[in-house]
């Protein structure tokens, strides 16, 4: 942000120098009270106005030697940029001759009330100098903290800028000294070391990690990240970005974190080292030229690799791609595709953060799809489409399965009554074969051919009033199926394990289903409604009702309201259950949430939570927050912080205290660690942020 502070005060200089050397070339407004002058001299006095293209010039005295090519201008002298900066000076001299601008006692202020004034300022060709300088953010009068420095020093040809005898101020108290700093002003990016992290906790002790960056060129750069934790050990990452095309870009990050004997020890840790590779990889134009006439292909790859989840804990910041869930994903996606055809190869690969094994997780490696987008047979309402897919679900122990699926479907559409009553007749054709290895007990393949005939019935219902806008959705679906040959029988053979790892959903002979949903829109947006209910209806089996699910959100001036539950009629109990309450009133928002899940069919919960969270503006300095994560079902809290922030717009100063959570692999399996953490972050603007946490 310095920098960007140094180029335009340059530019502003700059911007009064092509003012003078073009004022014979280009049109030129000056208005004075009076103005006077011969063939050697030209005056003027009294409110003087200069105006060249948006900038404004503005002054008591003006007076141009035609013969040396120099114009005084001085007497509360003030300029007006088209970007909004301004510049204010006791006195300005231009020597067109020699090529420089002289300034005193010069004063600059940006659009954001960012300043830097100076006793003397100096441009010479192609070197601009500063004397006795200060910079701040702060109030003009009585800054909170201010830099200063005794000279400055600046290339336009190299873009390069030297301070000496830096001192930074908090009021009239200076605080730090740096004899010298230098850096560039340029807008591409330079080597260097950027801002560090220090911390502490009980349990790993001192932390300090240095971030170091190297610019390699435009289209790749390399920041190194060592660190240090006095009580637990030493690591390095290092993260390699690049854009390798227009079209693509990457990131490829290693780690590698090596533990003390003592801490490995006491913490029952399964691995002293914590080493890692990631990676992302995205591109819209891979092939090229060599694409097919009409098509368009994209790629997206992202890679995560670690021997245990104590890799991704070490880092200050993650990849863009990584979850908070214990199973880590590594995906590939390519696709190639015009308005007719989609053809997909896809990967996924799976690492359990909770076990010291991965042998048991399945994986899909890879699968490979293609699909017909709609089409129609020369009717507009008369369409198909196909689906196929062929997949590889793998693991080194365990069953593993090969799968060929596909889909056929076709459709026509009629509107009745004016298009209030809309129809949808479908018939889908779906082929399924599925090889098993590895099984316990069972048959070891399930093949099935399943015709599906699918009536529709829906609308979408719009009436307007004076307040607002009503809106209901409905749609009645009735499907049955037919199973050709034994699918269902076979399906019934199969072992359990079997199902529950490779189908999603049961198959079933009829279904009708019904949807509900109505939206409601006030004229003013004070009030904002939407509702859905779903519900299925098995005619032909024993367990006839599926579940009921419902799906609410009410907004109302500064209160919200979310709802959604699952009811299982089956086991006369919900499976899901959410609620959340939000209030937000500008000064304060908060907000209370309730979770709750539960595997019906082996009776356990899965999730029983509640989240709190509250900010209040106390006033235009001060805000206080906190949130707090409790788990209902081991009667623990997950995760909790507080804090509050004084925010002076220059600067500002956060404190806070929070419990966190992390899984850790012991070795007995998975396992967590539990830990305080109190944390200051100050920033003074426009350098940025630094913190320091415990």
């Amino acid at each position: 942000m310095f920098r960007l502070l140094v180029s335009l005060w340059i530019f502003s200089v700059a911007t009064l120098w092509a003012t003078v050397e073009e004022a014979g070339k280009r049109k030129t407004t000056l208005q004075a009270e009076q103005v006077h002058g011969d063939t050697e001299n030209l005056y003027a006095s009294g409110h003087i106005l200069l105006v060249y293209k948006e900038t404004k010039f503005m002054a008591d005295f003006a007076h141009y030697d035609k013969i040396n090519s120099r114009l005084i201008i001085h007497g509360s002298v003030r300029i007006t940029n088209p970007d909004g900066s301004k510049i204010e000076t006791k006195k300005i001299v231009l020597d067109v001759e020699r090529d420089s601008v002289v300034f005193e006692k010069f004063f600059y202020m940006d659009s954001r009330k960012t300043w830097l004034s100076s006793t003397k300022a100096v441009k010479a060709k192609d070197c601009y100098r500063l004397s006795q300088a200060m910079f701040s953010t702060c109030a003009v009068n009585n800054p909170d903290w201010y830099l200063g420095f005794s000279k400055a020093e600046y290339n336009a040809k190299t873009k390069y800028i030297k301070l000496r005898d830096i001192k930074f101020y908090v009021g009239d108290t200076p605080i730090f000294y740096f004899p010298y700093l230098a850096f560039s002003t340029s807008k591409e990016r330079s080597s260097g070391l950027l801002m560090p992290r220090f911390g502490y906790s009980g349990k790993e002790g001192l932390l300090y990690e240095q971030p170091i960056y190297w610019a390699i060129n435009p289209s790749m750069d390399l920041e190194l990240n060592p660190q240090i934790r006095t009580a637990r050990g030493v690591g390095l990452y290092s993260t390699f970005r690049f854009a390798d095309s227009k079209y693509s870009a990457g990131s490829i990050r290693m780690g590698y974190f090596v533990d003390t004997e003592k801490y490995s020890t006491e913490y029952n840790l399964e691995n002293s080292s914590h080493y890692g590779l990631e990676g992302i990889y995205k591109s819209s134009n891979i092939l090229g030229k060599n694409i097919p006439d009409g098509y368009l292909d994209a790629l997206y790859l992202n890679l995560l690799l670690f021997n245990d989840i104590d890799y991704i804990n070490l880092q200050k910041s993650k990849l863009s791609h990584l979850s908070d869930s214990h199973l880590k994903e590594s995906r590939f996606n390519y696709m190639l595709h015009n308005q007719n055809h989609y053809l997909g190869l896809n990967a996924k690969y799976f690492r359990d953060a909770k076990k010291d094994s991965n042998q048991e997780t399945l994986q899909e490696l890879p699968s490979l799809r293609w699909h017909k987008y709609n089409s129609s047979f020369g009717l507009e309402a008369f369409s198909y489409s196909m689906d196929m897919k062929l997949n590889n679900l793998t693991r080194k122990r365990g069953t593993t399965s090969k799968q060929l699926d596909m889909d056929i479907l076709t459709s026509y559409e009629l509107s009745f009554l004016d298009n209030y009553l809309k129809v949808e007749l479908s018939e889908g054709l779906h082929l399924f074969r599925g090889d098993f290895e590895g099984i316990v007990a069972g048959k070891d393949y399930y093949s099935s051919a399943v015709s599906t005939h699918k009536i529709r019935l829906y609308s979408d219902l719009i009436k307007p009033y004076s307040s607002g806008i009503h809106t209901v959705e409905w749609a009645l679906g009735l499907e049955k199926q037919h199973y050709f040959g034994d699918g269902l029988k076979e399906y019934g053979d199969l072992e359990n394990a079997t199902k529950k790892d490779f189908f999603s959903n049961e198959p079933f002979d009829e279904s009708i289903i019904l949807s509900i949903g109505q939206y409601w829109h006030n004229n003013d947006l004070s009030l904002d409604l939407r509702q859905r209910v779903s519900q299925t209806y098995y005619p032909q089996k024993d367990k006839k009702w599926g579940s009921l699910r419902h799906e609410l959100d009410l907004n109302y001036g500064n209160w919200s309201i979310k709802n959604l539950f699952e009811y299982s009629f089956e086991h006369k109990a919900f499976s899901e259950v959410s609620h959340g309450l939000i209030y937000n009133s500008g000064p304060l928002y908060a907000d209370i949430e309730y979770f709750w899940r539960k595997d019906l069919e082996l009776g356990a919960v899965i999730t029983n939570e509640f989240a709190l969270g509250a900010k209040y503006q106390y006033s235009n300095e001060v805000k206080l927050f906190g949130n707090v994560t409790y788990d209902l079902e081991h009667k623990r809290s997950k995760k909790w912080s507080s804090g509050i922030r004084y925010d002076k717009g220059c600067w500002s100063v956060e404190f806070g205290y929070s419990h966190d959570t992390k899984p850790i692999l012991e070795k007995d399996g998975g396992g967590s660690i539990s830990s305080n953490s109190f944390l200051v972050k100050l920033s003074l603007v426009p350098f940025g942020e630094s913190e320091i946490g415990r």
